[in-house]
């Protein structure tokens, strides 16, 4: 008997691709998010390194502003993130419902006589319901965290007094 299952990505792609718009939106405040955690400690050691060489408080003044603005920011980006994610997750399981829901029905009579209605009611919303918490939370995670790791590799180079990069050593 041949297997018809489809794989793992052609799913991801049948019920993501209708969503691209919002995926690209949620990658860009991913992005956007991740970007804005690693800003906050440079405006810090703006600050610190402002204040210890005698810069004016006016300025210092605007970069402390600044970093809370960042942060702020960081915060609306990190609901919006949320938000679009869960949108995202429920209108994806909501659509795979729907075809398991529409695949269940079409089975034979003794399909149904095979199965009890709970068995049936965990796989068309339980198993979908696991793969929105999935979806919506740990993935984003995930890709959040990984953009943050790759800045924070490139930051493992300093910047001397006079100006020069140089790479850190250990």
């Amino acid at each position: 008997m041949l297997n018809t299952r489809p794989s793992m990505p052609s799913l991801l792609v049948l019920y993501a691709r209708p969503l691209w718009p919002r995926l690209v939106l949620l990658l860009l405040l991913v992005t956007a998010g991740s970007g804005l955690e690693l800003a906050g400690p440079h405006l810090v050691r703006s600050v610190i390194d402002g204040a210890l060489s005698g810069a004016p408080v006016g300025g210092l003044l605007l970069t402390a502003t600044l970093f809370l603005a960042v942060g702020l920011a960081n915060v609306a980006l990190s609901a919006g993130t949320t938000f679009l994610g869960a949108d995202v997750g429920w209108r994806a399981t909501n659509r795979l419902r729907a075809d398991l829901l529409r695949n269940t029905l079409e089975q034979p009579l003794a399909f149904h006589d095979e199965r009890t209605p709970g068995e049936l009611i965990e796989r068309i919303d339980s198993d979908p319901a696991a793969l929105f918490r999935f979806l919506s939370g740990f993935l984003i995670s995930v890709l959040g965290n990984a953009l943050v790791l790759v800045d924070l590799s490139k930051g493992a180079y300093v910047t001397d007094a006079d100006g020069q990069v140089r790479a850190v050593e250990r």
